[in-house]
This record gives C-alpha cells, sequence and structure tokens, in this order.
C-alpha cells in the first residue's frame, strides 16, 4: 500500500494563467491559476493520496477526468449490526459493508474520480461502536468505500466529533493506510495546513472540506475539525489549494436537515467559496436533495454547485430520505484552461426491509440501487412504505427529482 508523503511547495511556484471561456449549456470554464487577490501562505504542504494514472500522453493538448460524487454515508446501528453478520460471528468486532454497496459499485468504478461523503466518524471498534445521536462506526466502512470504488472522502460532519480527538486521529489513519484522498479533520494543525491533491490523467484536484456545526460540540484542539466559523481561514484553505492544483473540489457540510430548499447560509457561502476559488462545490448534510446550479465567481468563472447530494446510504425514517443522487461531471484540461463538462444527476434510492412495528431494531436488507434499476416489486418491500404515511413508489422519486433538480441536469 503506497504511503501517503509530503512535499513542500514553495510560494514562488508559479502557475500558468489560462484563458476563460464563455460557455453554454452544461459546459463551463474555470481558470486554473490563482486570483489576482491570493494571499497565498509562503508555503503549502501537499498530501499526495493516490499516484497518478496519466497515461503520459504530454503530446495531448487535452486531459479529461470523468467525476462523481454521492452524498451521506450514514452508518446507522441497524446498519453496522447487519454488516457484523455478513462476517465471522455476530460480536466478533468483524464487519462486512460492501453487500451494501454491490448494486452501484460497477458505477462508482466507472469514474476516474469518485468523491463520498462519510457522514458517521469512523472511530473503530476499540472505541465502542454506536449510531444516532453520537456515532462511532468501524473501520470496515473505510474499507468498504475503498472497495466500492471511491477515491475522495470528505470528513468534515456534524459528527465529527462524536467520539473526540481520539475519535478523529483513528479516523484520520484509516483512511490515510488506505491511500484515500480525504479532508476536513485532523491530528495535527500541520495536517490542517496540508493540501490534500489526487491526480488523474494528468489533472490535480484537491479537496477542501468544511461544515456549518459539530452538533454543539466542542472541539478538542484547534484543528480538530475544519469549520465555516472564520471566513479568512476558509479563504486562505482554498487560495493554498489552488496554488497547487488545477481544480478545487470543496465539500460543504450545511443546510437545514430535511428541506429540499437552500438556507441563506448556503446562499451566502455558495458565492463566497466560488469567490474564494472553489470549482466544484460538493453539498451534504440535509439528508435529501436540493438543487444543482452554476454560480459565477467574481472573476467571472462559473463555479458547479450541488446544493445537497442526499444520503448515499442511511436508514432514517422518512421516505424523502431515502432518494438522493449521483452528480457526475467530466474535467476537461487543455491549453485553454479547465473546463467543466456533461454535467448530469443520476436519482439514487435507499432500499431496505424490515417489521414496521419494531422499526428502530429491526431493519435490514439494505442496498443503493439507480432509481432507474429499481422496481416495483423492491418499492413494495421497503419497510418506510405505508409507515406513518411514507410511500415508496418510483413515481414519487421521479416527481420528487424533477421538482427539485433543473431539467438540463437530468436529460
Amino acid at each position: 500500500m503506497m504511503k501517503k508523503f509530503l512535499v513542500l511547495i514553495v510560494a514562488a511556484l508559479t502557475l500558468c494563467g489560462c484563458s476563460q471561456e464563455a460557455a453554454s449549456g452544461n459546459t463551463n470554464s474555470t481558470a486554473s491559476g490563482e486570483s489576482e487577490n491570493s494571499t497565498t501562505a509562503t508555503q503549502s504542504v501537499v498530501k499526495t493520496s493516490s499516484k497518478d494514472t496519466s497515461d503520459d500522453d504530454s503530446k495531448s493538448d487535452e486531459q479529461r477526468v470523468s467525476f462523481c460524487a454521492v452524498g451521506d454515508n450514514l452508518i446507522h446501528e441497524t446498519i453496522y449490526k447487519e454488516a457484523d453478520g455478513y462476517s465471522g460471528e455476530d460480536g466478533d468486532g468483524k464487519y462486512d459493508f460492501t453487500s451494501f454497496y454491490s448494486e452501484i459499485k460497477s458505477d462508482i468504478e466507472s469514474y476516474d474520480l469518485a468523491f463520498v461523503n462519510q457522514e458517521t466518524i469512523v472511530g473503530g471498534y476499540d472505541l465502542g461502536l454506536s449510531g444516532y445521536p453520537l456515532f462511532n462506526s468501524p473501520f470496515e466502512v473505510a474499507e468498504a468505500l475503498k472497495d466500492t470504488g471511491f477515491d475522495m472522502v470528505n470528513l468534515a460532519t456534524n459528527h465529527a466529533l462524536d467520539v473526540g480527538q481520539e475519535g478523529i486521529d483513528n479516523a484520520v489513519s484509516i483512511f490515510d493506510e488506505l491511500n484515500l484522498c480525504h479532508d476536513g479533520i485532523y491530528s495535527s494543525e500541520d495536517e490542517q495546513n496540508a493540501v490534500s491533491i489526487i491526480e488523474r490523467n494528468g489533472i490535480k484536484f484537491s479537496l477542501v472540506s468544511f461544515t456549518e456545526s459539530t452538533n454543539g460540540l466542542t472541539a478538542p484542539n484547534s484543528y480538530s475539525v475544519s469549520t465555516f466559523d472564520d471566513d479568512e481561514y476558509i479563504k486562505q484553505k482554498i487560495q493554498n489549494a489552488k496554488a497547487v492544483s488545477d481544480v478545487v473540489v470543496v465539500s460543504a457540510h450545511w443546510g437545514e436537515e430535511n428541506s429540499f430548499e437552500t438556507d441563506d447560509f448556503q446562499t451566502y457561502y455558495a458565492q463566497y467559496l466560488a469567490d474564494c476559488g472553489a470549482d466544484i462545490i460538493v453539498g451534504t448534510h440535509p439528508h435529501v436533495i436540493q438543487p444543482v446550479e452554476w454560480i459565477e465567481a467574481s472573476d467571472g468563472r462559473q463555479v458547479l454547485c450541488a446544493y445537497s447530494l442526499g444520503n448515499f446510504l442511511g436508514g432514517m425514517l422518512l421516505d424523502d430520505n431515502s432518494l438522493s443522487g449521483l452528480l457526475s461531471l467530466d474535467v476537461v484540461k487543455s491549453s485553454e484552461g479547465i473546463k467543466i463538462e456533461n454535467v448530469h444527476w443520476t436519482p439514487l434510492v435507499i432500499h431496505f426491509e424490515g417489521n414496521q412495528s419494531n422499526i428502530e431494531s429491526e431493519r435490514y436488507g439494505y442496498k443503493i440501487y439507480k432509481l432507474s434499476d429499481y422496481t416495483d416489486e423492491l418499492a413494495g418491500k421497503h419497510v418506510l412504505n405505508g409507515y406513518n404515511g411514507n410511500s415508496i413508489s418510483i413515481e414519487d422519486f421521479e416527481s420528487q427529482t424533477q421538482s427539485v433538480i433543473a431539467a438540463e441536469f437530468l436529460s
């Protein structure tokens, strides 16, 4: 397994200025260099978490990377208990989560780069596993994400502090060990100041993460978790990433839970993140889907913002929480700069069955499906169908998707 390594990047490093192109439809241009008001620190530390998969075709004028993002990987107690049954003996501390992702794995693997939000802290078995409200998930969750094909993981969530600094340290360690690009929680100030970079096909992507809330828990250290509390910190973190990468992906954990509409906080920070240099903004936390739109940054770039992708995996008890989305796009790098093309939203469904009379404890059979692969037969078996007025149907999920996501991203 390839070890993470640190490389010092001196401020004198200069980036080539790239021209911006006007675009229409789902194609937009973004400059790959710094903005004029950049205040990049004297030096940035780069965490390289994956080898370059480029074919080293330096003669080609164009490099292309396919990218996808999904929402909250929310490990409720019923999920990890089911995973316990798939590995060894019950209660032996061994877990296997891979079956939950089996129906979507080939889709995730088809992209050059795949992002997921790890909602619950992966602190490991030894700290004591737990579900709502203070979560702690086993290391096998991270292993299953890698097995499914994910490369880039947000760890800055409202549950980041649920088991304190020890949980953070353990989570950072396992994602480092698995060689996955991650950001949002840290074991030291040096880690917080580092830039997480992953390279695909000659294009360098950086991940920068922030969370709006930690559920009222106080961070044990100033560096423990990356939040939206300080605008200057946000600006500096993004500009440091911009200085050493072609594309800045910002993970924004924000918004009101169970609301299909964005709030003022999201609207303000979406624009601010774009103005600071974000190229792609991936929103998570509301547990339901929210709109996708292009935002014009102060320097004229068009920045893609998906406000919420919904729950990727989870066992919440509202039908709305079982609908999510896979955002996909192509990033194209050429002599003209960086362009984002072919933006598309693919609806996803979390399926699970159970016993409605004891639904808190008896939920099982978790699977993630593309809505296009979901069936009426499966919908009829969903434990939420008919529970407390919930309705699980393909037609309802299609209608809800069309009411939230603009038609240009669904065609």
